[in-house]
């Protein structure tokens, strides 16, 4: 081989060692940054739906007199679910297993199964309240103090929940203001909420 080929090549293979460095710096630097705060902004925005959708069902409840009047809730507990489903989408996935490993202290693990027993609350009271063909009856005392506990923790959760599509993961966000393990206990007292009323009204 020649000097003139032999720089020729040498030359070629450090053009394409700059180029492959430069691509992997790129995708470091500014890539997979774009892609991550993309994800974060997804996420974000499943929570503030899935935040805009329990506020639907604050409101519900709220105005709700009769049982008939808390079912119309439940339309928007099955909607705050899927919202959940999508801010969901990749936490805790172990590829191994292919399952979802969903630790208890975590805030997807608590908007879950606060989710679900907001549903379960609806249906319970509905159910419950049901005398033979009457469907539809006034609530007591006892249920309209558990929506009102259920009602005042979902706004505790709305003046809490300061977060925003800025690129930043909305958990990152919800830590650095203190909110996070504020919202967690939030979403366990409407658990506990549930649970009362399934002993009041054991439905299922």
């Amino acid at each position: 081989m020649s000097p003139q080929t032999r720089r020729y090549v040498v030359g070629i293979l450090v053009l394409a060692l700059i180029i492959s460095v430069g691509l992997n710096l790129y995708d470091h630097f500014i890539t997979l940054p774009q892609i991550q705060a993309t994800a974060n902004n997804m996420r974000t925005e499943a929570l503030l739906g899935w935040l805009d959708t329990i506020g639907n069902v604050r409101h519900t409840l709220e105005c709700s007199g009769t049982s008939s009047d808390v079912y119309e809730a439940r339309h928007d507990t099955l909607l705050a679910g899927e919202f959940v489903d999508i801010y969901g989408m990749g936490i805790g996935y172990d590829p191994e297993t292919g399952r979802y490993a969903y630790k208890p202290e975590t805030l997807l693990h608590w908007l879950r199964g606060s989710t679900k027993d907001l549903e379960y609350a609806v249906m319970a009271i509905y159910v419950g309240n049901q005398t033979g063909p009457v469907t539809s009856r006034p609530l007591d005392y006892y249920v309209s103090l558990r929506i009102m506990n259920i009602t005042m923790t979902i706004r505790n959760i709305e003046n809490s929940m300061t977060i925003s599509a800025n690129g930043v993961d909305p958990v990152r966000q919800l830590q650095e203001k203190g909110n996070l393990d504020i919202i967690i206990d939030y979403c366990k007292q409407i658990s506990e909420t549930y649970d009362e009323i399934a002993i009041y009204y054991p439905w299922r």
